[in-house]
């Protein structure tokens, strides 16, 4: 038996390196202090290190982001919901939603025609998805094609109302 010289703690000599006086999990700390120290130092010296690696390895990281994200979306649901119950992701979600009203009050104005129109009676819900050929009767949207024309929708499922969305993005973007 050997006694650790950092944690005194008597340990069998298989949890000594050979010839150390420091067990493994007291050698590894010091290593791991040891290394946040160099880290913390080297910050100081070359504070665009991180910058700089990421920049040149954007593409590499994104792929090991989103292959994590892809293989442990339970793990990311849960802690997405955590962080929206905090204060950080409330106030978050509340500057996005503002933003948003800021940049489409279009989009809003025709929602919220659309919307009361359903709840007065003036506009009928959908049954079932217009796209060609889709099979969903329930849970449709009104898809707006042309903001302009607020009660000229189109009745989508959820799937469909997003391809709906980018066809429409990619034509205001490359002005089609």
């Amino acid at each position: 038996m050997k006694v650790c010289r950092i944690c005194s703690h008597e340990e069998g000599e298989a949890k000594f390196a050979s010839g150390a006086r420091t067990c493994n999990s007291c050698t590894y700390k010091k290593r791991i202090e040891k290394l946040k120290e160099w880290r913390r130092k080297d910050k100081i010296k070359n504070p665009d290190r991180d910058r700089i690696y990421y920049e040149r390895n954007k593409e590499r990281i994104k792929k090991v982001h989103s292959k994590y994200r892809e293989e442990n979306k339970e793990k990311m649901k849960s802690l997405q919901a955590r962080w929206r119950k905090t204060e950080r992701g409330k106030s978050s979600r509340i500057e996005t939603q503002k933003s948003f009203i800021k940049k489409h009050p279009e989009k809003i104005q025709a929602y919220m025609i659309v919307s009361n129109a359903r709840r007065k009676g003036g506009l009928a819900d959908g049954e079932s998805c217009q796209y060609p050929n889709c099979i969903y009767t329930t849970k449709v949207e009104a898809h707006h094609p042309d903001y302009t024309k607020p009660l000229q929708v189109v009745w989508l499922c959820k799937a469909h109302h997003m391809i709906a969305d980018k066809v429409r993005r990619a034509k205001e973007l490359y002005k089609i």
